[in-house]
């Protein structure tokens, strides 16, 4: 059986070896620390520990589980500043993807408004349907959003979903 991962987006690909030769590489040129060979030997040791403990049982392991094992594989080897270069890479990645993501919401926001979608616009009998009502709409659903993510503990953020309304 052929070993497989699976991505953020859910989708399940074939593993690939060469994905974290590369990924360990960049990071070592980055920090000027190891070869390209020490890049290749703590693949192989991340690739066998994935084979015993997650591909011999038929597991599919999640793209971040690998990250993990990468991170704590280059520490446990003698590479920590490679390792801290790749952690503070993939949390670049992971704001980045935010950033994408917020994008897509923004729009996604503005549709919900001119398609009259969200029922926060069909609620508020304070704001009509207009550029100020859609401005009003957009600034408040950006400052709820933070609030609940930034402010609120989890457990009351988690709480509004579909529950309460705070």
């Amino acid at each position: 059986m052929e070993p497989l991962v699976r991505k953020r987006n859910g989708k399940v690909v074939p593993f690939s070896r060469f994905r974290i030769i590369n990924a360990i590489h960049k990071a070592m040129k980055a920090t000027q620390i190891g070869t390209k060979a020490d890049a290749e030997k703590i693949a192989d040791a991340v690739s066998i520990f994935l084979y015993r403990n997650y591909f011999k049982k038929g597991d599919i392991p999640h793209v971040e589980t690998i990250q993990d094992i990468i991170e704590r594989t280059l520490m446990e080897r003698g590479f920590p500043e490679v390792a801290k270069a790749y952690i503070l890479y993939r949390e670049k990645r992971r704001q980045a993807r935010e950033i994408g993501q917020a994008l897509v919401d923004g729009i996604n926001l503005i549709e919900e408004y001119i398609g009259n979608e969200d029922w926060r616009v069909k609620e508020n009998s304070n704001m009509s349907f207009s550029l100020q009502g859609l401005n009003f709409h957009v600034s408040s659903s950006i400052v709820a959003r933070y609030w609940l993510e930034k402010l609120y503990p989890k457990e009351i953020a988690e709480a509004q979903i579909g529950r309460a309304h705070v």
